[in-house]
């Protein structure tokens, strides 16, 4: 969760507050606009996805200047090359005040813009802009650069500092640094071998709200807050869904070899009972059939190591993943994907989840997946 007064948690708590979204707009790094309302919020982050935060707004603007802010060349304040906002919230309780950071997103479309024109002295001019906006998190930057050549790190001692020079985003070293294997390469793809790096650390890369890139760990969190239902819960409703995409019962562990030819299975492990067993007690095809997730690293060489490795690999894809809890509760800025959290409801069972998709607009309520273990 996004750090917070315990004033403001109160608050979130409470239910009763109002919330305004407001915006600042950036271009190399300086700020050319402060403060301008935007409408029509709609934001969504999805932990699943390799740009893991989108959204769109509109920006209606009142000039004092005659001034427009339709974009109709590369340099202008919102056209779509380079062009950032830094979304907040404000979140007002009576005297009681507090911003929170949301995210920091390009432009990356201007669907639609128009200027409103009033006549003066014989003549029109424009006396504000409606200007629609389709955002993405920083992320898309990196998802949009090539690597001229195929290449490999120049380094191989920090992940983390390869993942700062690769993006060339601020890092904020959130977790434990570690080294990167000698065979590691990149063909021309920037985003996906970014993943494929922060996994050499069990993390995963997310932008944080103020435009610097963390980590996040592959492994679940401690619980980070309790919700509940009723009226002074915050808990508007849980659902319930099942998918078995991505739903592995097996790990096996390949060698690192270069030519395809001699990548041999090092070790495996699998779930041996119950509905998700990869097969039956007598060796013939379980009913969900054999599913296995295979990995790889310069770091594993014998035999024991493997099958230890994919003992410890197996629960993270197989059981975390088999069901999805749908869940709306009232408006609260400071969750963030990756959270795990505990939703007690009266007469029905504790649900512990980790939140893989959160989406956000004007209303009064956000809803969120989280996946139950």
């Amino acid at each position: 969760m996004r750090e917070a007064s315990e004033q403001l948690r109160d608050v979130l708590r409470s239910g009763s507050f109002d919330v305004q979204w407001v915006a600042d707009v950036y271009y190399d790094g300086t700020r050319r606009m402060a403060n301008i309302d935007i409408t029509r919020p709609s934001f969504t982050d999805d932990r699943t996805a390799k740009v893991q935060g989108s959204g769109s707004c509109t920006v209606v603007w009142t000039s004092d200047f005659a001034a427009s802010l339709t974009p109709r060349a590369a340099s202008d304040m919102l056209a779509p090359f380079g062009a950032e906002l830094s979304i907040a919230v404000l979140i007002t309780a009576g005297s009681f005040t507090s911003r929170v950071q949301m995210g920091w997103y390009r432009i990356d479309e201007v669907p639609n813009a128009a200027d409103h024109l009033e006549e003066f002295a014989g003549r029109l001019i424009p006396v504000g802009s409606t200007v629609e906006l389709t955002l993405m998190d920083r992320m898309r930057k990196t998802q949009k650069d090539r690597f001229d050549v195929p290449s490999s790190p120049p380094q191989k001692l920090s992940v983390l500092t390869e993942a700062q020079r690769i993006t060339g985003f601020q890092i904020v070293r959130e977790l434990p640094d570690g080294a990167i294997p000698k065979s590691f390469a990149y063909e021309e793809e920037r985003l996906d071998p970014l993943y494929d790096l922060l996994a050499l650390i069990d993390a995963e890369p997310y932008m944080r709200p103020d435009g610097s890139m963390g980590q996040r760990p592959l492994d679940w969190p401690v619980v980070t807050d309790v919700l509940t239902d009723g009226s002074d819960g915050t808990v508007v409703s849980v659902g319930n869904s099942m998918s078995a995409e991505k739903v592995y019962n097996r790990v096996a562990v390949r060698s690192s070899a270069s030519d395809d030819s001699d990548v041999q299975i090092l070790g495996s492990a699998q779930i041996t009972d119950g509905p998700l067993r990869a097969v039956n007690a007598d060796g013939s095809p379980s009913p969900y059939g054999r599913v296995t997730y295979y990995y790889s690293s310069d770091f594993i060489t014998t035999r024991a190591q493997a099958n230890a490795y994919a003992a410890q690999l197996l629960p993270r894809v197989s059981s975390l993943r088999t069901r999805e809890v749908p869940v709306e509760e009232v408006f609260n800025p400071l969750r963030q994907v990756g959270d795990v959290l505990e939703v007690r409801q009266r007469g029905r069972d504790t649900i512990v989840g980790r939140v893989k998709t959160l989406d956000r607009g004007e209303g009064a309520t956000q809803q969120m997946t989280l996946e139950v273990q």
